[in-house]
This record gives structure tokens, sequence and C-alpha cells, in this order.
């Protein structure tokens, strides 16, 4: 697990926190974007090996400053989840 994203989901039951993606993290570690549906599966699999449920509250990209533009994913580099996090 991302140590980070542990850290998160170690909340007590029905306490919020929010998990986020910056491009420049993501660049340092892995060399590549990281998609929407990427971004989820990462939380959801820290989800399980931390045995808690999680009820999204938010997901929210860049401010319209920054646009995403659909045929290029990888403009969409910015992505936060806000997570009520509940015991499994």
């Amino acid at each position: 697990m991302i140590p980070a994203l542990g850290a998160v989901f170690h909340l007590e039951e029905g306490n919020a926190g929010v998990v986020g993606s910056g491009e420049d993290h993501v660049l340092e570690v892995t060399r590549k974007h990281v998609l929407p549906n990427q971004f989820r599966d990462v939380v959801l699999s820290a989800a399980r090996d931390a045995h808690v449920s999680l009820f999204q509250a938010e997901y929210r990209t860049q401010g319209r400053d920054h646009p995403i533009l659909p045929a290029a994913p990888e403009t969409q580099y910015l992505k936060c989840g806000i997570f009520r996090v509940d015991k499994a």
C-alpha cells in the first residue's frame, strides 16, 4: 500500500479523508500519467488493504484555467477524491 493512502484510511469511522494525485508526484514515481480510472483503482486497493469501506463525497479535477481535452486524457492531471471512511 502507498503509505499516504494507508494513513488516510486509518481514520476513525465516519471521518473524511482527502486523496489526491498531482502530476509532479506521478512523474517522479512512475514516469507516466495516472488516468482517472487508475487513480480510482489505487484508492480502492488501498481501502481494501486497510479493511475499510469508502463513500465518495466529492471528486474534483483541476480548475477551469487548466482545461481537460477529451482527446488527450493526460490533460486531466489533477485528481482529488473526498471520501468518508467506514470500517468494513
